[in-house]
Formats: structure tokens, C-alpha cells, sequence
């Protein structure tokens, strides 16, 4: 888990007093550039399939929203996670950029890592 400077924002999802996945939130950038927000998520290798991760990046976006940011931005996604950019493009994210071989996966080599984001129309 993490902890992130005010604004920023830091959810856990839990369940039976069993951690299911967090999920972090924040200003992507300081100064001007502060008008997009970012955030990173985990969800327990045991809980995934479940819901968790629609939850929490649902969390992620409505937070974002009520706090005025312009959208939302992931600046590394790796490509070869289709799970997360399945389920990032069913939340409303698109991938505006792939940097290629940016990722090194312990078992593909060098992947691409993408940049999803959001238009939250603020």
C-alpha cells in the first residue's frame, strides 16, 4: 500500500477484514498541469475476475470528477496486462500512446507500455 500527498486520495477494498485491492490517486503532475489526475491500482491475485478492479477505477473516476480534474491519466499500463487495458477501455479510457519495449516482463521480454486516459469533460 502507499500513501500520497493532499489532494491525493488512497482507497483499500476490503472484505472480511481481508485486503481484495487499493487503489491510489492523485494530481498527475504539479503546477499547470495539475488539471489531469492519475492513480495506480492493485487488485489481490485472488480476487481478480471479481469486481474489484471495476470498483475501485469507478472510485477512481467519480473522486476525480467531484474534484474538478479535467480527466484522468495512466501513464504506464503494460500492454501485455490485457486484463487492466480491458478493463480500463470499458471504464471510458483510451490508449493515446504506446512507448515500445518500455515494460521488461519477467517472461515476454520487452513489452510496450501504454498511456490510457479519460476525458472527464471538466
Amino acid at each position: 500500500m502507499w500513501v500520497v500527498p493532499s489532494p491525493g486520495h488512497v482507497v483499500v477494498a476490503v472484505e472480511d477484514r481481508r485486503v481484495l485491492g487499493t487503489s491510489n490517486m492523485y494530481p498527475n503532475r504539479p503546477g499547470p498541469g495539475s488539471r489531469i489526475a492519475s492513480g495506480n491500482s492493485m487488485v489481490a491475485s485472488e480476487a481478480r475476475g471479481q469486481g474489484v478492479g471495476q470498483a475501485l477505477g469507478e472510485y477512481l473516476l467519480n473522486w476525480a470528477s467531484t474534484c474538478g480534474f479535467a480527466g484522468v491519466q495512466f501513464n504506464a499500463v503494460a500492454a501485455s496486462n490485457t486484463p487492466a487495458v480491458r478493463l480500463y477501455e470499458r471504464l471510458g479510457f483510451t490508449v493515446i500512446g504506446t512507448v515500445p519495449g518500455a515494460f521488461r516482463h519477467p517472461t515476454l521480454g520487452p513489452v510496450g507500455l501504454h498511456v490510457m486516459y479519460h476525458d472527464l469533460g471538466a
